[in-house]
């Protein structure tokens, strides 16, 4: 059982935050996912926020959710093995773990997504038009290998685990990794990243 939490509200008190944390720690949740307000194009929170009914919550504010969100999890012994995902011992989420490595999968029905580890392919959102036959009414992306490994790096960074440079070597070369390392030699230096045991990590 996933529970979804969200951080970063208008107006949400520390001690209101602290009380959703709580309750999901109390209902032992196995795992647990937790993300910050995104106020999405084209919703009513957008059309909200242009009248002028509500203010995005402060960044400091929700840093200090953040943290509290992390220590409270960790505290209770949860694993904090994604930058927004948190799990009980051996009970990670299968699938996301899946999209974060770049492995394939296959997505039935409206609106899902396929990836065979070269291409993206999505249906339509339509049940109708998912009914009547996807041949033709379905979008694929091709990955170039720029896209490949700009996504590789991106969701490994987000995991616990971090980067493995002899993996990085294998899946994309010797190159790619000279340009990783140059690129994450000044954040190494400035704390950001931690280089230890083959592995590069947040």
């Amino acid at each position: 059982i996933s529970v979804d939490l969200i951080y970063g509200i208008p107006g949400m008190t520390e001690a209101e935050w602290r009380s959703n944390i709580c309750k999901a720690i109390e209902l032992e949740v196995q795992h647990i996912s937790a993300y910050h307000l995104t106020v999405e194009e084209g919703t009513p929170l957008e059309r909200a926020r242009a009248r002028g009914e509500f203010t995005p919550g402060e960044e400091t504010r929700s840093e200090a959710q953040y943290l509290l969100l992390h220590n409270m999890l960790t505290g209770a012994g949860y694993g904090h093995y994604e930058i927004s995902n948190f799990a009980r011992p051996g009970l990670r989420a299968r699938h996301n773990s899946s999209y974060w490595r770049g492995e394939p999968y296959l997505g039935i029905g409206p609106a899902a997504h396929s990836f065979d580890g070269t291409r993206r392919r999505s249906f339509p959102r339509s049940l109708e038009m998912y009914l009547g036959g996807c041949e033709g009414n379905y979008i694929t992306e091709t990955l170039t290998p720029a896209d490949r490994f700009n996504e590789y790096v991106m969701t490994r960074l987000r995991t616990a685990e971090g980067i493995d440079r002899e993996e990085l070597g294998r899946s994309f070369g010797a190159v790619a990794v000279e340009s990783f390392m140059a690129q994450a030699e000044k954040h190494i230096a400035s704390g950001s990243l931690v280089c230890g045991d083959g592995r590069i990590f947040i």
